[in-house]
């Protein structure tokens, strides 16, 4: 599941909207970011991330000045999606963040991802055992405070195919998984 928020001007929350605005979003709407649940994480062994991406697909065509994004995650063990603005602004943060700047013209229908997320990825599998059972991982994409513009990328009610992926790749005990 996917939604957005913004923590700064008028509260908006959602988790059913087609398309998220993540950046700027319109007057009086301030900052707006986006959340993806991811359920099923599982890992073997002891695993060391090698390669971790987010994949975000425009579900509209935008020009206009690019927009400044970070990606981090919720620091909790198995955690829920939010369900409002202060519940998504008021979770912990990984201490692991990934700088998405200057993200230029997006054009619908083509995927788009920030750098290398491995860190963040990392940084939860040494906090909590994603060996002993299936776990959720929560992906925030933060609008920065000076955006001025945004993009909007699909969400799962877009359809399953275009929502927010997560691709982990990883070692454990010298095999590459």
């Amino acid at each position: 599941d996917d939604g957005r928020w913004n923590s700064i001007g008028t509260s908006y929350y959602s988790n059913s909207e087609a398309g998220a605005t993540i950046g700027f979003a319109a007057s009086g709407y301030g900052r707006v970011s986006l959340w993806a649940r991811f359920t099923g994480v599982q890992f073997t062994g002891t695993p060391t991330i090698t390669v971790a991406t987010l994949s975000l697909k425009a579900n509209a065509t935008a020009s206009a000045t690019v927009v400044n994004l970070s990606v981090t995650a919720i620091d909790s063990d198995d955690p829920t999606a939010p369900t409002s603005s202060a519940d998504a602004a008021g979770r912990a943060q990984t201490t692991a963040t990934v700088a998405w700047s200057g993200v230029g013209t997006w054009t619908a229908g083509t995927w788009y991802s920030p750098a290398d997320i491995s860190a963040i990825i990392q940084e939860l599998v040494d906090s909590y055992n994603y060996v002993a059972s299936a776990k959720a991982m929560v992906i925030y994409v933060l609008g920065a405070v000076d955006s001025t513009a945004g993009r909007q990328p699909a969400t799962y009610e877009v359809a399953a195919a275009d929502a927010p992926k997560l691709h982990i790749e990883y070692t454990a005990g010298g095999v590459t998984v």
